[in-house]
């Protein structure tokens, strides 16, 4: 017998008609009251459904291409928030690192839309001020290749663009006060298990905009 929730077998909620529209997408993003519910392993799994579902094209348009890539630039684009789900397009140019950091208690999944990228996770710390991460995965993502963590594999991570990217990210829960990111600072990268790091206690750019993203208006919010 097939898995239900509420009622609908698992393959007719995330099944498409074809690509989704944007619109049709966050529409459907806003019907999935039932996800937390879900284990984690679970939830990875409706995400990665729901990532293929979207017509990257349309996503891909509202990007500027045609604009300059400065280096080390990293950008937030953001697609969907509610209190369950947040979804956005992180755009980063090639040599750029997202710093280590952790998404405390949440499940996501980040998918390639263009380009190639590095992710490196780390095992989870005993406590935030530590001078070290140990290397857990290295995997190399490129065009449709995507990627997952929950609350207890792959949740300390970091990402570096091997070229100029789009990534596509969503998270749940919605990001809150109580579960923002923890950023670290890489201070000696060395090829062994370790890297060495500083907790980020100030502003960056990207903590900034996880702020901003996690507590402002986005472009589809219910």
């Amino acid at each position: 017998m097939a898995q239900s929730i509420e009622g609908q077998p698992i393959t007719s909620v995330l099944e498409p008609n074809g690509k989704l529209t944007l619109t049709e997408w966050c529409a459907k993003l806003s019907s999935l009251s039932w996800l937390k519910k879900q284990p984690p392993e679970a939830q990875v799994k409706i995400l990665q459904a729901l990532l293929t579902q979207l017509d990257q094209t349309e996503v891909l348009a509202l990007q500027n291409f045609d604009e300059a890539w400065p280096e080390s630039y990293q950008r937030l684009q953001p697609l969907y928030k509610s209190k369950q789900l947040v979804a956005f397009v992180i755009k980063i140019s090639a040599g750029t690192e997202i710093m280590p950091h952790n998404h405390p208690k949440m499940v996501g999944v980040i998918r390639v839309l263009e380009g190639e990228v590095k992710v490196t996770t780390f095992k989870t710390p005993k406590h935030s001020n530590v001078a070290f991460l140990e290397r857990d995965l290295e995997v190399d993502l490129q065009a449709g290749d995507t990627a997952s963590l929950t609350p207890t594999r792959g949740n300390f991570h970091r990402i570096l663009a091997v070229q100029n990217s789009y990534l596509l990210d969503i998270l749940t829960p919605q990001y809150s006060l109580l579960r923002l990111p923890t950023f670290y600072r890489v201070t000696m990268q060395g090829d062994g298990a370790f890297v060495g790091v500083l907790k980020v206690d100030d502003r960056t750019k990207m903590v900034k905009a996880i702020l901003k993203y996690a507590l402002g208006k986005l472009l589809h919010k219910e």
